[in-house]
């Protein structure tokens, strides 16, 4: 029997891509705001996908290194300084126009460097990652120097808390943290200022009123102010379990807002130090998450982390050869998700001054970048700063009611894209059909042209499916691309008599 088609056509209208990325549902049952796949679209205003400015370096290369492995915004009180650690250890202060090799101790480490300000000094803390060696310490103006107190620890981890530098994983007793004095760390440290935990520690977070202890599998906090010393053995610190969920690489820790973000295969998590929140998982990427780390080592792949703004997480993996596996942006009040290309941080830090930015320390060169124009983009930052164009791409979910055949007959893209030179960029349309997007075509109309204004483009799909979805991949550098709607008409064919649909 011939199919019943439906009088009239219907409209689906995708013009909300504010929930990210989700990928722990079927295609057809992604809630709207969803889109199946975004890379270098800012997707945090409700109705439209905007394309993201590039990358810019901070200064000059680390000198003639192969890559930088770490980097730290600090203040010091002559001012803020910017310091970028090469592949081979050394430190550089990095302003726009040169680096400067701070020379002394040298520094590989694993966590990120913090800040003490206390005992009349400002100290920018390097804690070295084998485990063996005393922290390193820069105070803004001297060189770099290797802390040499009496009993002063070694330890892989860092974290300040109530007024204590504290050191943790000492390759010998990797269980185990110490304390230094409450004034000046390079003095005399006490020998009997430790606290044992009950695994191999991964990373230190510091709260207002907890320590954050992580371990690969469990995380543990402690209370108190007070840690044992040879006067008071006792202390009043308490160590107490916090749940089974871990950290796996100290650089994916941030804090913001007295809470504590942290990575692990099993996903992101924040916790405030009395429960968890899976952000992955809220944010429907859990499944994609754990789907990245086929292979993982925690010993040689990088999992990074930092903060922008105290609202947008930027969260990258490198592999043990250094390459990207994904790098991932948060907007953490709405949990969505969204991927960046182009992108391998080994470190980020935070400036968090009149002037904000987020740094950060480069695999594939020996440079610290910024990302702040992520925000801005315009002709001037059309580009990564390797002169790689921004090329952005989105897929929506699969659209179309119900399980049942439709007749897709045209759609309409409402986007701006202006021309940053002579780049002549392009947008392609694909359009995949079926509950799984099995099937693809290219309609007759792409590739769309650059525009001057916000232009409403109908393009052909004339498919017999179950759902369609619409996939966009811009070519050539553009100042501007902005992606407003996505409009899919469609007409039913209803049951009949027999069955027959």
């Amino acid at each position: 029997m011939a199919r019943q088609v439906a009088a009239s056509d219907s409209v689906l209208e995708e013009s909300n891509f504010s929930k990210g990325i989700i990928r722990d549902t079927p295609r057809t049952l992604i809630p709207t705001g969803g889109v199946y796949d975004a890379s270098d679209f800012l997707l945090h205003q409700p109705g439209v996908a905007i394309k993201r400015g590039g990358t810019s370096y901070a200064g000059p290369a680390l000198g003639t290194k192969s890559y930088a492995q770490g980097v730290v915004w600090s203040d010091f009180p002559a001012g803020g300084k910017l310091v970028g650690i090469a592949n081979d250890g050394n430190l550089y202060t990095v302003t726009s126009g040169t680096t400067t090799a701070l020379g002394g101790s040298t520094v590989t480490t694993i966590d990120k460097p913090k800040l003490r300000v206390g005992g009349g000094k400002n100290l920018l803390l390097f804690p070295q990652s084998n485990g063996t060696g005393a922290p390193v310490y820069y105070d803004g103006s001297a060189s770099p120097a290797t802390i040499t107190a009496t009993n002063v620890s070694a330890g892989k981890f860092c974290a300040l808390y109530k007024s204590r530098l504290v050191l943790a994983n000492q390759s010998s007793t990797p269980q185990r943290m110490f304390f230094s004095p409450t004034l000046d760390i390079t003095t005399t440290w006490d020998a009997n200022s430790w606290i044992d935990t009950s695994y191999p520690v991964s990373g230190l977070a510091a709260l207002s009123n907890a320590l954050l202890i992580f371990s690969y599998g469990h995380t543990e906090r402690i209370t108190g102010t007070n840690p044992p010393t040879t006067l008071v053995p006792a202390g009043d610190m308490v160590l107490s379990p916090l749940g089974d969920v871990g950290c796996t690489d100290a650089r994916s820790i941030v804090v913001v807002d007295n809470n504590a973000i942290f990575a692990s295969p099993r996903g992101v998590y924040l916790t405030n130090g009395v429960s968890f929140l899976c952000l992955t998982q809220q944010g429907l990427i859990e499944t994609y998450w754990q789907s990245l780390f086929s292979g993982y080592d925690p010993s040689t792949w990088i999992i990074s982390a930092g903060l922008y703004r105290s609202s947008f997480l930027y969260i990258s993996i490198l592999d043990n050869n250094g390459a990207s596996v994904v790098n991932l942006m948060c907007n953490i009040p709405t949990r969505a998700w969204w991927r960046l290309t182009n992108i391998a941080p080994t470190m980020f830090s935070s400036q968090t001054t009149a002037q904000e930015e987020l740094y950060y320390s480069d695999r594939s060169s020996a440079r610290v970048l910024k990302l702040s124009g992520l925000f801005s983009p315009s002709s001037s930052n059309k580009n990564d700063a390797n002169g790689t164009a921004v090329t952005p791409m989105l897929e929506t979910r699969s659209v179309g009611p119900g399980t049942g055949i439709k007749s897709f007959g045209f759609s309409r893209v409402s986007y701006y894209m202006s021309d940053a030179a002579s780049d002549n960029p392009t947008m392609a349309l694909t359009v995949k059909t079926g509950i799984r997007a099995s099937g693809s075509t290219t309609p007759s109309e792409s590739p769309l042209l650059e525009t001057t204004d916000v232009d409403r483009k109908r393009f052909t799909v004339a498919k017999d499916a179950q759902a369609v979805a619409v996939k966009l991949q811009q070519s050539n550098a553009s100042a501007n691309t902005e992606v407003y709607g996505i409009e899919v008409e469609y007409r039913g064919y209803p049951l009949t008599s027999d069955g027959v649909s």
